[in-house]
């Protein structure tokens, strides 16, 4: 037997050599509460230091009792809250929610232990270790708070779907490699920089990963090319490449990718014979590259379809397409700057509709952002 302290708690992990750490029991306790909340009698007073926390509680448990009898009395926010009481909440989201109650300790928290959803988003919560024992939670939604460390709950043995967006003091998922039955992650506008960790876990369909802050380095998408279950990976706003992503294109199940917002221009080189699974659920718009064209007017236009093919720019008074030679020319494979002096930037858009396998009349669209250095008028 082991016991890890966590900001003043203790929760047991029950093990031994023999046992797979997936399969890690947790038995959450704490100076506040000693008693384990599986064998707490319904009588056992709970102690929930944050006073924020036990009001939301009190009005999630006057919501139930209105549920049994509409004329039933408002709880007192400071209301006394028994392990009995925290046995009745099953589906804490939406008016049942503890989202936005400026929470910042969910001790107590743990007596929850019928609850099979729970939304936390918009608190101020750091550590939540007393999350650890709910064994029938499924849905655990944590977006916008500032917890970096996820070790307590790694090992919930029922918890299908975690949300961590906006956690911005998360670096790291490596604690849920061992997630027994994780469905569904997301780690939006984290800092997590590496998704080694999600190769473990087999159980895995759905990844939101959008806008990971992780600037300059770039997320690497390797870790999931072989990815049994994985059949949704939105990735929107990472700055990734068509090359960078193309390492999934064998990748087994995958149907659904979100690249909006990245910095694909090649379409051929990203889909390239692979993604035989995708359907047109995926996105490819409004992407982002910038260029520096310096003193030279004329540069190559580097956005390729499907087939290889250029796509010419939108053209406006100032940009237009062209030959190699400078000509104007609608189809041309150059950008020409017309009428263009001094210093500046200029965003010249593109857009094509395509058609590969199963995603059918897609757009594949986009901005160059051209910065210039031109002769100034005379």
């Amino acid at each position: 037997m082991a016991a890890a302290i966590v900001s003043g708690a203790t929760y047991l992990t029950i093990s031994n050599l023999n046992t797979p750490v997936a399969q890690v029991a947790y038995a959450y306790t704490s100076a506040a509460n000693p008693v384990d909340p599986a064998t707490a009698p319904n009588s056992y007073v709970v102690n929930i230091p944050d006073a924020n926390l036990k009001k939301a509680l009190n009005t999630v448990l006057t919501q139930l009792d209105r549920l049994a009898n509409p004329a039933a009395p408002a709880r007192a926010d400071d209301a006394t809250i028994t392990a009995g009481d925290l046995k009745r909440p099953v589906n804490m989201y939406g008016t049942l929610g503890l989202d936005g109650k400026n929470i910042t300790n969910l001790e107590g928290a743990q007596f929850l232990v019928n609850a099979g959803h729970i939304s936390l988003a918009s608190n101020q919560i750091t550590n939540v270790a007393p999350l650890a024992d709910l064994t029938k939670l499924k849905v655990l939604t944590l977006n916008r708070n500032q917890i970096s460390d996820v070790t307590p709950i790694a090992q919930i043995s029922s918890l299908e779907t975690l949300s961590l967006e906006l956690n911005q003091t998360l670096t790291s998922i490596a604690p849920l490699a061992t997630a027994p039955k994780l469905k569904e992650l997301n780690i939006t506008s984290t800092k997590v920089g590496d998704l080694t960790p999600l190769a473990s876990i087999r159980t895995l369909e759905r990844l939101y990963m959008r806008n990971l802050l992780v600037s300059p380095a770039k997320i690497s998408l390797a870790p999931l090319a072989s990815h049994p279950k994985l059949t949704l990976i939105d990735a929107n706003a990472n700055r990734l490449t068509g090359s960078e992503f193309a390492v999934l294109k064998n990748a087994p199940a995958l149907q659904t990718l979100m690249t909006t917002e990245n910095n694909v221009l090649n379409l051929r080189d990203f889909l390239n014979s692979g993604f035989a699974r995708l359907r047109g659920s995926s996105t490819f718009s409004d992407q982002i590259h910038s260029i520096n064209t310096g003193n030279n007017p004329l540069i190559a236009n580097p956005v390729r379809g499907i087939n290889g093919e250029v796509i010419p720019v939108t053209e406006t008074a100032t940009v237009k397409n062209a030959d190699a030679d400078g000509t104007l020319n609608p189809n041309g494979a150059y950008i020409k700057l017309v009428d263009t002096y001094d210093n500046g930037t200029v965003n010249v858009a593109w857009t094509k509709n395509f058609t590969y396998r199963n995603v059918t009349n897609r757009p594949f669209s986009g901005v160059l952002r051209i910065s210039y250095t031109l002769p100034a008028r005379d």
